[in-house]
């Protein structure tokens, strides 16, 4: 099932990465990013945010990354429907990772 993020809201993500089918450690000195893109790829929803790995819920240990998505950023996401975190490790492969998420319009308050 795809994580939920609400416009409006803020967004708290695991992603739970892997390499050749496996955990692996991710220095706490290294910079991971993650975007919010269109499932085509073609659209940033969000602008890259970088990662910590002092976030709760994180474990850069065993390659859980905490994804954290400000109320701000969300309110400007206009495109609702699936979509896709691309989070980019620094130091490993090119290829980022992918995972789909469900947005959907958070109620106005």
């Amino acid at each position: 099932m795809s994580a939920l993020i609400k416009t409006g809201y803020g967004a708290r993500i695991r992603c739970d990465i892997t390499a050749d089918k496996a955990a692996f450690n991710i220095p706490s000195s290294t910079v991971v990013k993650a975007t919010l893109i269109s499932l085509d790829g073609d659209r940033v929803l969000i602008p890259s945010v970088t990662c910590s790995d002092a976030s709760s819920g994180a474990d850069w240990a065993t390659s859980k990354v905490m994804v954290e998505f400000n109320e701000a950023e969300t309110a400007a996401v206009a495109e609702m429907g699936g979509a896709n975190i691309e989070l980019q490790v620094d130091g490993t492969a090119d290829t980022p990772w992918t995972l789909p998420v469900l947005v959907q319009k958070g109620h106005p308050s």
